[in-house]
């Protein structure tokens, strides 16, 4: 008997979720084996030549490092992860990675827990070790993992909103324990004064770069101007050619004589409209100037000052004076960590992680940082 198309599609369909559904049976019922479990410490040689190019001395770089693991060993001191019983927590570190330090006299660096967990199976009693699993991610003197949700005319960053805290720290959206001794503002604002003014000075800008350009005049007229010397070099090449083929290098020149001379009369031809369109290209932009000068001016000082908004939140950037640039730029005075970044689930390396949210003692990670 033949089946047809659909109806093979059909059982074909059924087949793989029987052996979808038998594989999920057959797959081991992995549990924690909690015999084993270790605890990694940041590594107190850390080498950044990012660092070196920001200006830091190696000595600078090792009390950085010393300082860092000192934190982490402060929160290694969580009872479910001293020791970890079941679990393999190594942390990691790094120093003025991903542009951190770049202009700064303030070192800043990166460090956290990768977690890993032990398990065995009944038909399998050897432990073993699952691969690199969740994490949580450590930023010191750093503040722009709080404001990843840059604001679309690229004057700043959504303003993120503190949604819990604990022992005094404020805990933002997106799940971020912010522990700072400061009392100054982690953000500036970003007025409408300032919005304006920056896009008054970005139309200024793509209207001098555009004059320029146009001043070079049209596409024909470049050609024009640069025709006697492409042909001279093309002209040059085929006489090469023609030391041992003539006949090729003949064929060679007429052809290429040929193309140029289209393209001339092609660019030729476009000539008025590409420049009707320069023409209203440069003026768009200058009308959007004068838009944007009239609104400035047409605005109150309490309008200037006011904060902006967009898409229903204020727009901020990072406070330039939060850090003290008088202390050592060694000191930690801001740590940010992910604490709360994961919606938990059954997963042994996430119960790990509600274990640490419960126990990490964060008076105690107040006072490590000066």
């Amino acid at each position: 008997m033949k089946m047809n198309r659909a109806c093979v599609l059909h059982v074909t369909s059924l087949m793989i979720c029987c052996f979808a559904a038998l594989a999920a049976i057959a797959q081991p019922d992995r549990k924690l084996f909690e015999g084993k479990g270790s605890y990694l410490s940041m590594p107190r040689n850390l080498k950044s030549y990012v660092a070196i190019n920001c200006g830091f001395t190696p000595a600078q770089i090792k009390t950085f490092n010393d300082n860092m693991s000192a934190f982490m060993e402060i929160m290694g001191k969580t009872p479910c992860i001293h020791p970890p019983r079941g679990y393999e927590v190594g942390t990691y570190g790094g120093i003025c990675g991903d542009g951190a330090c770049d202009g700064s006299k303030i070192m800043a660096g990166t460090g956290g827990y990768i977690i890993r967990e032990w398990t065995t199976t009944n038909s399998n009693p050897v432990p073993e070790r699952a691969e690199e699993g969740p994490s949580i991610n450590v930023s010191f003197n750093d503040i722009r993992p709080l404001i990843q949700r840059r604001s679309a005319d690229k004057t700043g960053y959504s303003e993120p909103n503190i949604v819990n805290t604990i022992a005094g720290c404020p805990v933002f959206e997106n799940g971020y324990v912010v522990i700072t001794k400061i009392k100054k503002p982690l953000f500036k604002y970003v007025t409408n004064e300032t919005v304006l003014r920056g896009k008054i000075k970005d139309e200024e800008e793509a209207i001098r770069n555009a004059r320029e350009t146009f001043a070079k005049g049209s596409a024909y007229q470049q050609w024009l101007a640069n025709k006697e010397s492409t042909l001279k070099a093309v002209k040059e090449g085929m006489d090469i050619l023609a030391q041992t083929n003539p006949a090729e290098a003949k064929a060679k020149w007429e052809k290429a004589k040929d193309g140029y001379d289209k393209m001339e009369q092609e660019l030729k031809s476009r000539e008025a409209k590409e420049l009707e369109e320069n023409r209203k290209y440069l003026s768009a932009f200058e009308k959007r100037l004068v838009e944007y000068k009239n609104q400035l001016a047409a605005m109150s000082p309490t309008e200037k000052n006011a904060h902006f908004v967009y898409n229903g939140r204020k727009v901020v950037i990072p406070n330039p004076e939060f850090f003290d640039t008088t202390r050592k730029p060694t000191d930690l005075q801001l740590v940010i960590i992910d604490l709360f970044r994961y919606d938990l689930d059954n997963r042994l390396t996430h119960q790990l992680i509600g274990k640490i949210r419960k126990e990490v003692d964060f008076a105690a990670l107040v006072a490590g940082i000066k």
